[in-house]
C-alpha cells in the first residue's frame, strides 16, 4: 500500500492529477483476491489504501501464475514484483533426506534445482517481455544467496529456519508421526539463487530474454539485518529483558505464511484436514519452542534481497 501510494503521488505530480492510472495486481488462482479488495475499499483498514486518497485510478486483479502470460502484449508500462521469483514452476527434484538442499544433497539433486530456476528465470522474464510497453520498466526483486562473512560459506537465506523445519519434520517421519513418503513429498519447490544466476540472461546478449528487448539498467544487492534479532537486542540492551519466546514467536508467525502450505500439501490425501492441521499446528508449536531455547545471537538470519531494474528497449 504504501510503495504504490508514493508512486502514484509522484506520478500525479509529473504527469497532472487527472490522468488516469489502471493497478493490476497478480497471484495465484487460490489466493485470496477477497481481502485484497477488501483492503483497498478500506474495510480492512491498516495498512491505509492508496484509493482512499487519490482519484482516476483504478484496481484490477489477474488471478493467473506468473509463468504464464497475465495481461495484453504491449499495456505495461512499470511491473514490480517482489519475493516471488525464488518460487519455481514445478518440483524439478527430489530431495530425499531434506525439505530443502543442504550439505548433504547430491550434486545431481542440486544440478537439477538449479536447471529449472535457470528455465523459469528465462520464462518468467519472456513472459513480462511480451507485457511491456517500449521503454516500460520491470523492477525484481528476489530473495538470494549470500556468503557468510565469517566462514565463508554460501547460504540461502532463511537457512537456519529452513534447517529447523527440516529437523524436526524428519524427527515426524522417524517417529512415524508422518510417512517417509509424506516426508519426501514435502519438498519446498523453490531456489535461492547468486547475482551471477539472475544477471545470466542479460549478459548474454544472443539469449532469448536479451533478444526479446529488456536490457539489465541496474542490479544491486542488499543485506537486510534480521529484524526480528534487532527487537531482541533492542529489548535486552534498553530493558534488560531477554524475551527469547517473544523472539520465537514472531520469528515463527512470520514465516509461517509463505511455508504453511507447503506442509499442508505434502500430506497425503487420505488425512482429513483436521488432521493435517494438527499436524501441522505441531510442527510449528515445536519449532518454536526450539528456537526460544536457542540463542538468537547464534540463529538469526540476516536476509540478502537482490534488486533488478530491467528496461523494455
Amino acid at each position: 500500500m504504501a510503495i504504490f501510494g508514493e508512486l502514484l503521488a509522484t506520478l500525479k505530480d509529473h504527469h497532472g492529477p487527472n490522468t488516469q492510472f489502471q493497478v493490476i495486481h497478480e497471484d495465484l488462482e487460490m489466493n485470496d483476491f477477497n481481502s485484497l479488495f477488501k483492503r483497498m475499499s478500506g474495510i480492512i483498514p491498516d495498512p491505509p489504501s492508496y484509493l482512499l486518497k487519490m482519484d482516476n485510478v483504478y484496481v484490477l486483479a489477474s488471478g493467473t501464475n506468473f509463468y504464464k502470460q497475465c495481461i495484453p502484449s504491449n499495456s505495461m508500462h512499470f511491473m514490480m514484483s517482489m519475493t516471488s521469483v525464488h518460487w519455481l514452476s514445478r518440483t524439478s527434484t527430489t530431495f530425499k533426506n531434506a525439505i530443502y538442499k543442504d550439505a548433504k544433497s547430491s550434486t545431481e539433486e542440486t544440478v537439477a534445482l538449479h536447471k529449472q530456476a535457470e528455465l523459469d528465470w528465462e520464462t518468467f522474464l519472456l513472459r513480462r517481455s511480451r507485457e511491456l510497453k517500449r521503454g516500460g520498466l520491470l523492477v525484481v526483486g528476489i530473495c538470494a544467496v549470500f556468503e557468510d562473512r565469517n566462514t565463508g560459506e554460501n547460504k540461502y537465506t532463511m537457512y537456519s529456519l529452513v534447517g529447523l523445519l527440516n529437523e524436526v519434520w524428519k524427527e515426524y517421519s522417524e517417529s512415524g508421526k508422518i510417512s517417509k513418503e509424506e516426508f519426501v513429498n514435502t519438498n519446498i519447490s523453490a531456489c535461492y539463487r547468486t547475482m551471477k544466476e539472475m544477471r545470466k540472461p542479460f549478459d548474454n546478449k544472443t539469449s532469448p530474454v536479451s533478444r526479446s528487448g529488456l536490457t539489465l539498467l541496474s542490479a544491486e544487492a542488499v543485506v537486510n539485518p534480521d529484524v526480528f534479532y534487532n527487537d531482541w537486542r533492542e529489548k535486552k540492551d534498553k530493558e534488560g529483558i531477554d524475551d527469547r519466546e517473544e523472539f520465537a514467536r514472531m520469528y515463527v508467525s512470520a514465516h509461517r505464511n509463505w511455508s504453511n502450505s507447503t506442509f499442508m500439501n505434502g500430506l497425503s490425501d487420505s488425512r482429513s484436514l483436521e488432521e493435517k492441521e494438527q499436524i501441522v499446528d505441531g510442527l510449528y508449536d515445536d519449532v518454536k519452542k526450539r528456537i526460544s531455547r536457542m540463542n538468537p545471537e547464534i540463529f538469526k538470519d540476516d536476509v540478502k534481497f537482490i534488486y533488478l531494474v530491467i528496461r523494455k528497449e
